[in-house]
């Protein structure tokens, strides 16, 4: 499998993907990011487009909006709430909010190391967390994504410390 599909079947945490309640009646699904094309989510969200369309013949699509194109975050959670807007990875910022109680996950020296976080991410806790988000956020999530961690994020190419300045 490769990575990418795996991001996409994992969803393990800085991101979120939650589903809007309308979403069983859409044909073709809208997938917001704020993450631009050549990043981890926007291709996990690409090859998680593949799949639906795939496996219905082409009777349920995915059409990915990376980049912000639909909006900020806060404007994106809006949208997906009042059913404009299918699916969207939000990252903890933005969750937590909404709902507070996510904010456990910035607590200092949590984690060891990227597979402790995968861990935790798929722990009761984490997964117990997401059941809060319907009755207090509107929406459901259903999992967690992960892009790394302490990391530098940069819209452009950074070769070396010198491109940081």
């Amino acid at each position: 499998m490769n990575p990418t599909r795996l991001v996409c079947r994992l969803l393990l945490a800085l991101g979120m993907v939650a589903l809007g309640a309308s979403v069983a009646q859409a044909k073709e699904f809208r997938f917001g990011l704020i993450t631009p094309p050549p990043h981890v989510w926007t291709k996990a969200a690409a090859a998680f487009g593949e799949d639906p369309s795939a496996q219905t013949g082409g009777a349920h699509s995915v059409s990915v909006f990376p980049a912000r194109q639909l909006g900020n975050e806060a404007q994106m959670m809006q949208l997906l709430q009042s059913g404009a807007l299918d699916m969207v990875f939000l990252t903890i910022a933005e969750v937590s909010n909404r709902v507070p109680d996510f904010g456990a996950f910035y607590a200092p020296y949590m984690v060891r190391d990227i597979a402790h976080t995968g861990a935790l991410l798929k722990s009761d806790a984490a997964l117990q967390l997401l059941d809060l988000l319907p009755k207090r956020a509107g929406v459901v999530g259903i999992g967690y994504g992960m892009a790394g961690l302490r990391q530098i994020v940069s819209r452009d190419e950074v070769a070396n410390e010198d491109d940081l300045a």
